[in-house]
């Protein structure tokens, strides 16, 4: 009887090798490329910089700072804000998009920093105070995908709201003139950048724009005047500006859209 039980014992270790080749071996997962399909939204967070070349211009002017008086005007600092766009990923993998954000900008800086010395009494110097406090910008996406790798460019138009409030001091340091300036700035803008998926519908990217708002006019409104210039006068200033902007941030991709195509064996 033992030598039964043995030699069934035997057969089942022989056989059952065997049996396990024969079944069909598992598949083993298909692991999808990032899908970057369909709507997204997220948030954004950087710092730039605008430069402002100013030009006296118009008919009212003080003698120390006549008209074709040109200033150099820089402010830099801060940004945050969020995004929401949409993306058309193609079968070659190139893709097209297009995305609105906008930012709320502290670009500040020190009014010494942009003081304009009069070629007539350098005792006299007038304080521009530019700002940026709002970026806004629509633009069309276009790049490739190399997986979860995503290589962008855009472009399109891009708003600023900046302020250039000023005063003017005399050679005892007093405060002689005072004017203001809010303006809604439109015009250009182009940038690219790169994003990554990292996690289901999760990316992060980071990116560098430029914006080009070309020369506009604009009048400044004198708060505090003397008899030169009185209170209440307008004066014309041609701005020529442009801003850049670094940034980065998060998106969530909803992926209400097509999959990207996937090759079968």
């Amino acid at each position: 009887m033992n030598k039964l039980i043995y030699v069934g014992l035997a057969a089942v270790v022989l056989v059952a090798p065997a049996r396990a080749a024969d079944l069909p071996a598992k598949a083993p997962p298909v692991v999808l490329p990032f899908n970057w399909n369909g709507f997204y939204v997220g948030g954004h967070f950087g710092g730039g910089q605008i430069n402002d070349t100013v030009t006296f211009a118009g008919t009212l002017n003080s003698i120390n700072f006549p008209a074709g008086t040109v200033a150099k005007e820089n402010a830099g600092g801060l940004l945050g804000g969020v995004q929401a766009g949409y993306n058309w990923q193609l079968p070659s993998n190139f893709f097209l998009g297009v995305e609105g954000d906008f930012s709320f900008a502290d670009f500040t800086t020190a009014p010494t920093l942009n003081a304009i010395v009069s070629q007539v009494d350098p005792n006299v110097i007038s304080h521009p105070d530019p700002r940026v406090t709002d970026l806004a910008t629509i633009t069309g996406r276009f790049g490739y995908a190399f997986d979860k790798l995503l290589l962008f460019g855009k472009a399109g138009w891009g708003w600023a709201r900046t302020t250039d409030n000023a005063f003017t001091t005399d050679a005892t340091g007093a405060t002689i003139l005072t004017q203001t300036l809010s303006a809604t700035r439109s015009g250009w803008t182009a940038g690219g950048g790169v994003e990554l998926g990292f996690w289901q519908n999760w990316s992060v990217k980071f990116e560098g724009d430029y914006m080009g708002f070309g020369k506009r006019t604009l009048g400044s409104f004198v708060t505090s005047g003397n008899a030169e210039i009185p209170t209440g006068s307008i004066l014309l200033r041609e701005h020529d500006t442009n801003i850049w902007v670094i940034k980065g941030g998060f998106n969530y991709h909803f992926n209400w859209g097509a999959a990207p195509l996937v090759a079968n064996y």
